[in-house]
């Protein structure tokens, strides 16, 4: 199975609302042509009637479940997850958990139960903690085994950014997510040694 996450910083918007399409296109041409099964897109900035009018944003044979953004506008924010039509039948639950800001599916694979996580996390620390917990008490245990991506909007380790604010790093302030992670069982498939350091890019996180 392979899974990609990408923050998009938006679909919606006056602004973007003629790039839709070539956006679209975009998405499919790099990510979807190949062996993804899973997409999860962040910050899609759609409000409910958008998502409605502007439909699914892959091609083919995909099962797209959206949670439309936040705010007055519904222009903040926004999750969506989409799986390869192969997946369809072991799809035994989707469930948008806190509005533009997390969402989950889960599939029935044999006899185990996989959660996929999506996640849009808030950027001031306080709120961060706050949604950790807030996951920590939603999500079901009755689900075996968890994948979680999505923007996490922190980084744990310095080496793990470059260029930006260096505030984004609260190690003291990471109490929440470590009960989290050891709620689900995850651990961290990042290797370090891949992480790129093109000299071209003066800012970027992994």
């Amino acid at each position: 199975m392979i899974i990609i996450s990408w923050n998009i910083k938006g679909f919606g918007g006056s602004n973007r609302k003629r790039k839709r399409g070539r956006m679209c296109q975009e998405i499919h041409r790099r990510l979807i042509g190949g062996l993804v099964d899973i997409l999860l897109l962040q910050e899609h900035n759609l409000s409910r009637e958008k998502i409605t009018s502007f439909g699914s944003p892959l091609q083919g044979d995909w099962v797209t479940f959206s949670g439309h953004g936040y705010g007055s506008e519904e222009n903040a924010g926004g999750v969506c997850i989409s799986l390869r039509g192969k997946w369809k039948n072991q799809i035994v639950e989707n469930v948008v958990l806190i509005q533009g800001r997390a969402q989950y599916v889960v599939l029935e694979v044999g006899d185990t139960k996989w959660g996929i996580l999506n996640i849009y996390a808030p950027n001031q620390v306080l709120n961060r903690k706050l949604f950790w917990l807030q996951l920590h008490t939603l999500l079901p245990h009755t689900v075996q085994k968890w994948i979680a991506g999505g923007d996490f909007n922190m980084i744990e380790d310095p080496r793990d950014r470059r260029g930006g604010r260096s505030s984004s790093i609260h190690g003291q302030k990471l109490e929440e997510w470590e009960r989290l992670i050891f709620l689900l069982k995850l651990s961290d498939v990042w290797n370090i040694e891949n992480f790129s350091r093109d000299k071209n890019s003066l800012q970027f996180s992994r």
